[in-house]
């Protein structure tokens, strides 16, 4: 009886093992060196790849995991706000949200339109829709997908200032109107700093109710008549502003919302990503000056007490990141829009989004720590799964062993080679 009381309830994924001794879960990873940690990333990936499993979420005490349609049932579409970390999730969102649906360009976007076809059953972003935005409107079978932007020229001037100067953003949110007759949306708005946004240049059907007194913004849809509440999942841009040794590194949740209302806060419609990862900032001379050493697990401390003071809900990314450094093959990533997804982990991307919407229906879940003894879920406990495919997944499999022979055949040559030189 003591010991079941004594159990940790949290979530795991089924058979996934703890990373190697030393390569996670520890503060001294913000220090990594950078030949170590890519050699940690191979050993780890290849590890995980060959346990082959099923990335199946499950919790240990009873949880109750959010099933996709739970998620659309309570909101009209999610707005993701924030930088590259935040993309990625808000990609891997799409995947869970619209699984049955087919992901499309929007024939008439300025931008998208014309572009090969797009793959958008892809696990991971792809490079045809890059790293500064796009809005999915979804209705019956297909979700369309728009650019936040005017036009190609617009494109490149946006992509340029967040590029070059992130506190030039005047917060302006591009979501395509589009979102007005969808049964359902999704969109991702870049920024790489943080800098307050704008929440009234939202498309004005998704304005909220005067007689609200939440303030929360909403959409009445149009083929159902039904009014639900916009979901905002958002991140405050804490490695830019790390790397920028800016001052708002130290208020990066009061920077992002200065413009949401107490009762917006507390409407139970935004869901906070906390600053995690840069494992190899400082090794590579990213952090400078007053900024030398600091770390993610010190600004993350910094959004917490913040965000609980104001009500506002959030998950841990920074402590999932530190649990799981190895599978992050850049040190901030889980997986990125240039990098073949069968060298990252969309799975674990697919999992910060399951965070994000436990969050959102009021079911908050904790990660499973390592050293949590493997055990079978309580009856009654609910699972998800997270997993790409069998067919993505036997590819990602395939290339880790690859990868990890090719860096093994590298190694015994380079031996081989030092010591012949010796003879």
């Amino acid at each position: 009886m003591l010991a079941s009381l004594l159990r940790l309830a949290c979530v795991r994924f089924e058979g996934l093992p703890d990373m190697p001794a030393g390569t996670a879960a520890t503060p001294s990873i913000y220090a990594a060196d950078k030949h170590v940690y890519s050699t940690n990333v191979r050993i780890a990936r290849s590890m995980v790849r060959s346990a082959n499993i099923s990335w199946t979420l499950v919790g240990t005490e009873g949880e109750q995991l959010v099933s996709a349609s739970e998620v659309r049932e309570r909101f009209a579409g999610v707005i993701f706000v924030g930088d590259s970390q935040i993309r990625e999730v808000a990609w891997a969102a799409l995947q869970i949200l619209t699984a049955a649906q087919v992901k499309a360009f929007a024939k008439k976007d300025p931008v998208f339109a014309g572009q090969r076809k797009l793959n958008g059953y892809t696990a991971c972003v792809p490079q045809s829709v890059g790293k500064t935005g796009f809005t999915a409107s979804c209705n019956g079978a297909v979700c369309d997908l728009h650019s936040p932007f005017r036009n190609k020229t617009h494109a490149e001037q946006m992509r340029r200032l967040l590029l070059t100067n992130p506190h030039s953003w005047d917060g302006a949110l591009s979501v395509s109107e589009s979102v007005c007759d969808s049964e359902f949306f999704l969109s991702y708005q870049a920024t790489w700093g943080a800098m307050p946004i704008e929440p009234t240049t939202l498309p004005r059907c998704l304005h909220p109710d005067p007689s609200d007194p939440t303030g929360k913004y909403a959409l009445k849809q149009r083929t159902s008549g039904v009014t639900k509440p916009v979901l905002w999942i958002v991140d405050g841009c804490g490695l830019h502003e790390m790397e920028f040794c800016d001052k708002r590194r130290d208020e990066l949740p009061q920077h992002a919302f200065a413009r949401f209302s107490p009762a917006l806060l507390r409407s139970s419609t935004i869901v906070y990503q906390t600053v995690g990862a840069g494992f190899l900032m400082r090794a590579s001379n990213r952090f400078r000056g007053d900024c030398a050493q600091i770390n993610a697990d010190q600004i993350a401390a910094k959004e917490r007490a913040w965000l609980m003071s104001h009500g506002v809900p959030y998950y841990d990314y920074t402590k999932l990141t530190l649990q799981y450094a190895p599978l992050m093959f850049d040190a901030i990533h889980f997986t990125y829009y240039w990098v073949p997804c069968t060298h990252t982990f969309p799975e674990m991307a697919r999992l910060v989004a399951q965070l994000g919407f436990q969050q959102a229906v009021g079911k908050p879940v904790e990660v499973c720590p390592p050293g949590t003894p493997a055990s079978a879920p309580m009856p009654g406990t609910s699972s998800v799964n997270l997993g790409q495919g069998w067919e993505a997944s036997q590819n990602a499999r395939r290339v880790a062993m690859q990868l990890d022979e090719a860096a093994k055949y590298l190694k015994a040559t380079k031996a081989a080679k030092k010591k012949a030189s010796q003879a």
